[in-house]
C-alpha cells in the first residue's frame, strides 16, 4: 500500500516498464515517467493507434478490459516503453482520459468543472479541509492531481455555512431568497402563513441553522457512479428558490436524475439509474402541491446498489 502523497518512479533508460498492481492497491498517488510526472494536458488523439496523448509526447491507449497502456519513448528515440496499468477508471493516479477530472488548475485558479466556480490556490488552500492539496503536493508544474472521490471546498461555501450559521445576512426572509410560489402552490403544515407579495406567496424562513432546501442545478453523488449529475427540475409548479424551480421529493425520475457516467458493478457499464421510489428525507411540513420538497440531506436508491446524495443544493441561503 503506497501512501498517499507518495509516487511510482520509473526509469526508461532501464527495462522496469510495467506497473503490476492489485485491485486493492491505493491508486491515489503519482506516475513518474523519467523526469516528468504525467497527467498534464492528456487530450485526443488524432493518431489513430492512440486513444489520447500528453504535453510530454505520452500515448494512452485503453483496451475494452479496462486496461491503460501507456506509451513512451526514451531519450534517444530508440525504444518504446509501456507502462501497464489494470482495470484502470478515471482518477487513477490523478490520470483522467474519459471524463474531465471534477476540479482543475487554470492560471492560478482552481475551476470546478461541474458548475464553473473558481478561486486563487491561495483562496482554497486557506480553507482547512483543503490542506491535504498542500500537504500532498497535489499542484506542481501548473497542474492540480485530483482522485476519483476529492471534494474541494470553495469560499463561497464557506460563506453559505456562515449566513446558515446567522453570521452573515438573514436566511432570505422576504427576499429573493425566500420560496415564491404562484397562486398559493405552496403550504406549510406548522401553521407559517405565506406573505402575500406582489401577487406571489412567499414562504419565510422556517428557523435557522437547519438543512437547505434543494433546486435546479443541484450536484448529486451516486456511490456508484463515476461523476457528479445535475438534477434536472422541471418548471410545472412555478415555485421558485433564487429564481429556480424547487425540487420535490417526487424529483426522482430518469428526466431528473440522468445518469452518473459509469457504474462501478461488475464490467463497469454505463450509468442509466434505476431509481427505487421517491427520494426519501423530504421536507414534510412544506409542500409543493401537497409534495415534500427536497432537502440537501435527501437520498434515493438505486436498484443496482448505489446511493444517490446531494453534495450541493443549488443554492446556499434557504434552509428549513
Amino acid at each position: 500500500m503506497i501512501e498517499i502523497n507518495k509516487y511510482f518512479e520509473f526509469d526508461l533508460e532501464n527495462t522496469r516498464d510495467f506497473l503490476n498492481d492489485e485491485e486493492k492497491e491505493n491508486r491515489e498517488g503519482k506516475l513518474k515517467l523519467g523526469d516528468n510526472f504525467i497527467g498534464k494536458e492528456i487530450k485526443s488523439s488524432n493518431k489513430e493507434l492512440f486513444d489520447c496523448e500528453d504535453c510530454y509526447g505520452n500515448k494512452y491507449v485503453l483496451k475494452d478490459n479496462s486496461d491503460l497502456h501507456i506509451y513512451s519513448s526514451s531519450k534517444s528515440g530508440s525504444q518504446i516503453h509501456t507502462l501497464l496499468i489494470h482495470k484502470f477508471e478515471d482518477g487513477d493516479y490523478g490520470l483522467w482520459l474519459t471524463k474531465q477530472a471534477p476540479y482543475y488548475y487554470e492560471d492560478g485558479k482552481i475551476v470546478n468543472y461541474f458548475t464553473t466556480e473558481e478561486a486563487t490556490v491561495g483562496e482554497i488552500t486557506a480553507i482547512n479541509k483543503n490542506k491535504y492539496l498542500q500537504e500532498e503536493n497535489r499542484i506542481m508544474d501548473d497542474f492540480l492531481w485530483i482522485y476519483a472521490g476529492d471534494d474541494i471546498i470553495f469560499p463561497s461555501e464557506v460563506e453559505e455555512q456562515q449566513v446558515k450559521q446567522g453570521e452573515g445576512n438573514s436566511d432570505g426572509v422576504g427576499s429573493e431568497a425566500g420560496i415564491v410560489a404562484a397562486g398559493g402552490a405552496v403550504d406549510t403544515k406548522n401553521g407559517e402563513e405565506g406573505e402575500n407579495k406582489k401577487g406571489k406567496d412567499s414562504i419565510v424562513d422556517i428557523g435557522k441553522d437547519g438543512k437547505l432546501y434543494v433546486c435546479h442545478g443541484a450536484i448529486l453523488k451516486c456511490s456508484k457512479g463515476t461523476v457528479p449529475c445535475t438534477l434536472n427540475v422541471i418548471d410545472k409548479h412555478q415555485v421558485y428558490l433564487k429564481s429556480k424551480p424547487i425540487a420535490t421529493v417526487d424529483d426522482s425520475k430518469p428526466v431528473n436524475i440522468s445518469s452518473f457516467a459509469t457504474c462501478k458493478r461488475h464490467d463497469s457499464p454505463p450509468c442509466t439509474p434505476k431509481l427505487s421510489g421517491k427520494w426519501k428525507g423530504g421536507k414534510e411540513s412544506v409542500l409543493v402541491h401537497g409534495v415534500p420538497v427536497l432537502l440537501k440531506t435527501s437520498t434515493i436508491k438505486c436498484a443496482y446498489g448505489g446511493t444517490i446524495t446531494i453534495i450541493n443544493p443549488g443554492q446556499g441561503l434557504v434552509s428549513e
